[in-house]
């Protein structure tokens, strides 16, 4: 008599064969011992100005949250990267928030599939998770320094030659980049 699990059910299996095609070959075990551990498919990081690049394909992106926005379907997660922002969706039930546990201004890792949704980018969430210690510190750094690089003033001229002016430079450039 062949086991049909029910949604919800716990079962244990062993990994029998992986084909060539992706096809996993499982086999119905009962341990007497167990030991959960969570692994992770280690996917490149890419970011968000190079998505396009990438529609339908499993992808990874790391960035901050800086909007949560619930909707009658998915919840919308706001993703901004040291080059932009992607809104990543994911979906529980209609209206239901997914994954509650996220919460702005947090650095989080995103693994979903890029595509066009009404004319603009958004990645649909397979799964997302905030980012601790050295890996969030390492995005923050990479998003902090390329907004300082963009707020870096354009060298421009003087329209007049003076000397003071031109020592009063490096203070007005660093004036105009703090603003």
């Amino acid at each position: 008599m062949n086991f049909i699990p029910e949604l919800g059910d716990k079962i244990f299996v062993e990994v029998k064969n992986i084909a060539p095609n992706g096809n996993i070959e499982l086999l119905l075990r009962t341990p007497k011992e167990y030991q959960v551990m969570q692994v992770e498919k280690q996917i490149p990081r890419r970011k968000t100005t190079e998505l396009t690049k990438y529609l339908g394909k499993l992808t990874h992106i790391s960035g901050e949250v800086i909007q949560i926005k619930q909707t009658g379907g998915p919840t919308i997660f706001s993703i901004s990267d040291e080059d932009g922002t992607v809104q990543c969706a994911a979906f529980e039930k209609a209206g239901e928030r997914a994954y509650p546990e996220i919460k702005s201004e947090t650095i989080v890792k995103v693994i979903g599939e890029p595509s066009m949704r009404n004319g603009a980018l958004q990645v649909e969430i397979r799964y997302i998770r905030q980012l601790f210690a050295r890996d969030a510190a390492g995005i923050k750094e990479q998003i902090e320094s390329a907004i300082d690089r963009r707020a870096e003033p354009h060298e421009i001229k003087f329209l007049i030659k003076s000397d003071i002016l031109e020592k009063m430079k490096p203070r007005m450039k660093n004036a105009a980049k703090s603003s």
